[in-house]
């Protein structure tokens, strides 16, 4: 069983369908930097250019503004992310994740040294952010990188970090909703205002504008109903996390059907699947490479997003390496 399965997927029977593939599913690379022992600016800025020079079409960074000493909050995705969040899978050159570097600043200095290879949050946590703050921040990451950059926003697990905040947790999805609809508002109108529950702002003007038209893609993290609601009505794209194939063809469905209720389908947006890898063995690469192609023969997927997250050690070696059985070509 996968680490991202939830309880409405128990019991529910996609039923077969053959779907088209994409013309081009693309395959990216999911990685970390700490700003210390050794993943500072140059490792993240070499890594770019090696990940771009290999052939993936993406390089994607996660989220947590800040980490704790102990959990309240249950990690949702399976014992291999909760190693790495509570500082357990420790390995030569890191004592075990303490925080990580912002993924749109990030982007910036790994656009700066590769030319074509895109860069995207997978995801932030947007409730914890002010959308007027942030839509300035995400439009000068946008230009800085050449049009290169990615949103993938969505509601968090961890309460703990909310709290950290200042943010109510209970209303999160709420204020996802309310923050989305303010970011696009802030990117595509001369004069923006926004009224909701969560964020209010009247004739202000919010600049510079996206470099992409109307705006950098946001796309939509989870595997919640209502997440897949939420992509569906309002997103470029819908994300989802260490789920398995027959999982997958489960949200898949679903979110086909909540497409046509708001007069889209599969052409007009994104499907993009996370991939929870080890990537430490031939087995383990071979695994996540007929994954992959699996993925494409559903039909229906635009991206598949791995994260071997190899040590420091050796790192361009396992990735060439990882890159023999995990690519599309």
């Amino acid at each position: 069983m996968s680490g991202g399965e939830l309880s409405w997927m128990i019991g529910y029977q996609a039923k077969p369908v053959v779907r088209p593939a994409r013309r081009h599913m693309s395959v990216g690379i999911s990685e970390v930097f700490f700003g210390e022992n050794g993943r500072q600016l140059s490792f993240l800025q070499d890594s770019a250019q090696l990940i771009e020079e290999i052939g993936y079409d993406y390089m994607w960074f996660p989220e947590h503004v800040v980490f704790f000493e102990s959990f309240e909050s249950k990690y949702p995705y399976g014992a291999t992310g909760a190693a790495e969040i509570t500082r357990t899978r420790k390995e030569e050159g890191n004592f075990g994740t303490r925080g990580i570097m912002d993924g749109p600043i990030l982007s910036v200095a790994a656009a700066a040294v590769t030319k074509k290879i895109r860069f995207g949050t997978f995801v932030v946590i947007l409730p914890q952010r002010n959308p007027v703050v942030f839509g300035r921040e995400i439009a000068t990451v946008d230009h800085l990188t050449g049009g290169r950059f990615d949103l993938g926003v969505g509601v968090g697990w961890l309460k703990e970090e909310y709290q950290a905040c200042g943010v109510p947790f209970k209303n999160r999805g709420d204020r996802l909703d309310d923050y989305i609809g303010a970011l696009k508002e802030l990117w595509t109108s001369e004069v923006s205002s926004y009224s909701s529950e969560t964020i209010s702002f009247k004739s202000l003007l919010s600049y510079p504008k996206p470099l992409q038209l109307p705006h950098p893609p946001i796309l939509i993290g989870g595997q919640s109903l209502r997440g897949i609601d939420r992509a569906a009505r309002m997103g470029d794209g819908l994300m989802v996390y260490d789920l398995d194939l027959e999982q997958i063809k489960k949200v898949l469905e679903v979110f086909e059907k909540k497409l046509s209720i708001y007069g889209r389908n599969l052409d007009d947006v994104r499907f993009i699947v996370g991939r929870r890898n080890e990537g430490r063995t031939i087995e383990s690469w071979k695994s996540d490479g007929e994954f992959v192609k699996s993925c494409k023969l559903i039909g229906g997927v635009s991206d598949v997003v791995c994260s071997p997250r190899f040590a420091n050690m050796d790192y361009e070696k396992n990735m060439r390496e990882y890159a023999k059985y995990v690519t599309l070509n």
